[in-house]
């Protein structure tokens, strides 16, 4: 089983990335609510 716990944790240390990236972005986006810095209908 060596060859798939080399894919199994190459997906687990992506996957980690790509989701604090999301939360990242998403902490961001929310950051654009702010109405005291931005106008919007």
């Amino acid at each position: 089983m060596g060859a798939l716990e080399i894919k199994y944790e190459r997906f687990v240390r992506i996957v980690e990335a790509r989701t604090n990236k999301i939360i990242d972005m998403i902490q961001l986006l929310g950051n654009c609510s702010n109405a005291a810095t931005y106008e919007y209908t």
